[in-house]
């Protein structure tokens, strides 16, 4: 580390490439400290995305009007353009943090995904042994600028920022109408692949009996009826505009067997596939 002012430092600077910038996001910038007594940052502002992971120590963040304490373990980003803060406390503690800048048209997304957002920008306990490692190695890629790891650079970043726990759908104790349609969304887009009820519930992290009440209280039936009348329409439409067997119908709507869905099918539409098919065609 170099010494500077206000504490020791590591810092590595990218130049992102063309192909870099195809990508969501790139990386700009790394960086790791261990700060001196008094250390401070700003008020001042930057130009990119910046997430700051504290490996030791507490600091006083100060943005949009806004003061949090941060702790060792937490993570907070700055973002473009805003006036940030912050400072070490107390004054004559240790603090070690790392910090990645980088920028990219899918930069602000990826970080609401995170549960990141301008007025809340921070999350707590995401630094563990594993995204320090993660960390260390993305240092190390940088601090070399071989040309073969163009790959492995984006991979590490992408990677650090998916271990400060995205949740890909809304959890349990966000609003129940939010995790809902995006169980409903996830069924229309999954339901050829041959999933239940219980491969839906594990997904968003539900138990399977308290998904189905929930659902079925709030939608008006069953997860089950809810993903077969999906599979149902789909297979009246390939009937009708395809050419294929009511047995390849019947595997590529997400049924195992064609006896399994001519059950189904005739308990919804009163005749059989084939009945169907044969009436329906052009």
């Amino acid at each position: 580390m170099k010494e500077k002012p206000h504490e020791y430092s590591e810092v590595y600077n990218r130049l992102p490439t063309e192909f870099d910038k195809k990508g969501g996001i790139w990386l700009i910038r790394i960086g790791r400290n261990k700060a001196k007594p008094n250390y401070t940052f700003g008020p001042k502002q930057i130009e990119h995305y910046s997430l700051h992971f504290i490996a030791e120590g507490q600091i006083q963040v100060e943005y949009n009007d806004q003061s949090v304490l941060l702790k060792q373990g937490d993570v907070f980003c700055l973002y473009p353009k805003k006036i940030y803060r912050y400072w070490m406390t107390p004054a004559n503690a240790n603090l070690r943090m790392f910090w990645i800048n980088f920028d990219g048209s899918q930069a602000f997304d990826i970080l609401h995904k995170c549960g990141i957002t301008p007025d809340h920008a921070y999350k707590r306990g995401v630094v563990d042994n594993k995204m320090k490692v993660d960390l260390h190695r993305c240092l190390e890629v940088c601090k070399a600028a071989r040309p073969e790891d163009d790959l492995l650079l984006p991979g590490l970043l992408y990677r650090i920022i998916h271990n400060m726990k995205a949740q890909l759908f809304p959890d349990r104790n966000g609003p129940v109408y939010a995790w809902i349609e995006a169980s409903k969304e996830y069924m229309r887009l999954h339901f050829a692949e041959q999933i239940g009820v219980q491969d839906i519930s594990e997904a968003f992290g539900l138990p399977r009996s308290y998904f189905s009440a929930t659902f079925a209280k709030k939608v008006g039936i069953s997860p089950m009826n809810f993903l077969q009348d999906i599979r149902m329409n789909k297979a009246i439409e390939l009937m009708s505009d395809s050419s294929l067997t009511a047995t390849q119908i019947a595997m590529s709507v997400g049924y195992s067997d064609i006896y399994t869905f001519s059950r189904a099918f005739r308990k919804m539409t009163g005749v059989s596939p084939k009945h169907y098919i044969e009436t329906h065609r052009k």
